[in-house]
C-alpha cells in the first residue's frame, strides 16, 4: 500500500485491521497509531473488538440500566435484573427482592414487588392498600394461566370472582359480609362461621291484657268493710234473700235476732244488730259484703253512712 507505488511517510493508509486507528505509511509499509477504544461506557455490555468488523458490543445477561430496561417480570436492582416479579413463592422469605411480597395472583401464589418506592416493571401495575402495602401486580391479573381450584373467594369483606386464569373477573364490595357460596349477604341477614344468617330480631312486647285488667279490678268486694261489727247495716234485700238471722253463740245461748225491716215505697231501711250477738266475724264480713253489693244496686246506703 505505501511502496508500490512509494508513497511519503505519513500518508494515510489502511493496514486492513478494523481495530487500528491513525494507519500511515512509514518506511513503505502501513503501519497503525494506535488500537481502537470500544468502550462504550455501558456497564451491561461486552466490549471488544473484532479486525475484520471492529467494535463489538454484546450484551451482558441480567444487567440492567437506563439504555437496558428489565423484562417485564423482572426489576432491575443494582445494575442486575431479578425476576422478583411473578416468580413462584410460599413465603415472602422466598422472594428474591428484599421488598417483594408473597401474594394470591391469579391461580397461586407469586412474589410481586413493592410500589411504594419504585416504579412497576413493564406490564404491571400498582395496586395500593392490597395486604397491608402497595404491590406490583400483572395487567392480566395472573402471572401463569392456569384454571383456578376455585372460581370464587372472599376477601376482606369483598366477593371475588376469578376467570379461567385465575385473574379476578369481578369484586363487589359486602356492607353485609361475605360468605360462600352465597356471596354477599341480602338485606335481613349477616355473614357467619356458616353463612348467611338472618340478622337477630327483637321480642315482641305481650299485647293480653287480660292478666293487667284483672288485677286492676281488684277483688269483687272492693269497698271498704264496716269498721265495728256493731255499725248499722241494711237488714234486708230486694228478694227476702235474708228473713232471719240465728245469732245463737257456739256456747248454745241464743242471742238476738236480726230481722229485716219491710219495704216501702222503694226507700231502704236498716235494724241495727241488737248488743250481745255473737255471730262469728267471717259469716259478718260475707253478710256485709252481700249487703252492700244489693244496695249499690239500688243506690239505698244504711243508716248512719
Amino acid at each position: 500500500v505505501c511502496s508500490n507505488p512509494a508513497k511519503a511517510d505519513d500518508t494515510g493508509c489502511d493496514d486492513g485491521d478494523a481495530c487500528t486507528t491513525g494507519d500511515a505509511c512509514a518506511s513503505g509499509r502501513c503501519e497503525a497509531q494506535a488500537q481502537l477504544d470500544c468502550d462504550d461506557g455501558d456497564g451491561c455490555t461486552f466490549d471488544d473488538c473484532e479486525a475484520r468488523q471492529g467494535c463489538r458490543h454484546e450484551r451482558v445477561v441480567g444487567c440492567c440500566s437506563d439504555a437496558h430496561p428489565c423484562p417485564a417480570d423482572q426489576l432491575c436492582r443494582t445494575g442486575t435484573c431479578r425476576p422478583v416479579l411473578c416468580e413462584a413463592c410460599s413465603t415472602d422469605e422466598e422472594c428474591k427482592d428484599a421488598g417483594a411480597t408473597c401474594l394470591v395472583i391469579g391461580s397461586g401464589r407469586h412474589c410481586a414487588p413493592s410500589c411504594a418506592s419504585a416504579a412497576c416493571p413493564d406490564g404491571s401495575t400498582c395496586q395500593a392498600d392490597r395486604e397491608g402495602g402497595a404491590w406490583c401486580v400483572p395487567d392480566v391479573g395472573y402471572c401463569v394461566c392456569a384454571t383456578p381450584d376455585v372460581r370464587t373467594r372472599c376477601v376482606d369483606g369483598t366477593f371475588l370472582q376469578y376467570g379461567d386464569c385465575g385473574q379476578v373477573a369481578s369484586r363487589e364490595a359486602c356492607p353485609r359480609g361475605c360468605a360462600i357460596p352465597q356471596g354477599c349477604c341480602p338485606e335481613g341477614t349477616h355473614a357467619e362461621e356458616e353463612g348467611c344468617v338472618p340478622d337477630p330480631v327483637d321480642p315482641v312486647p305481650d299485647t293480653d291484657d287480660s292478666a293487667e285488667e284483672s288485677s286492676e279490678s281488684g277483688p269483687e268486694f272492693a269497698e271498704p268493710l264496716p269498721d265495728a261489727v256493731g255499725e248499722d247495716r241494711p237488714s234486708s234485700t230486694d228478694d227476702g234473700a235474708f228473713d232471719a238471722l240465728d245469732t245463737s253463740s257456739s256456747d248454745g245461748t241464743t242471742g238476738d235476732t236480726i230481722q229485716p225491716a219491710p219495704h216501702s215505697g222503694g226507700s231502704c231501711s236498716s235494724t241495727a244488730r241488737a248488743p250481745g250477738s255473737a255471730l262469728p266475724a267471717s259469716l259478718l264480713l260475707l253478710l256485709a259484703g252481700l249487703l252492700r253489693r244489693r244496695m249499690a244496686r239500688t243506690g239505698c246506703r244504711g243508716r248512719g253512712a
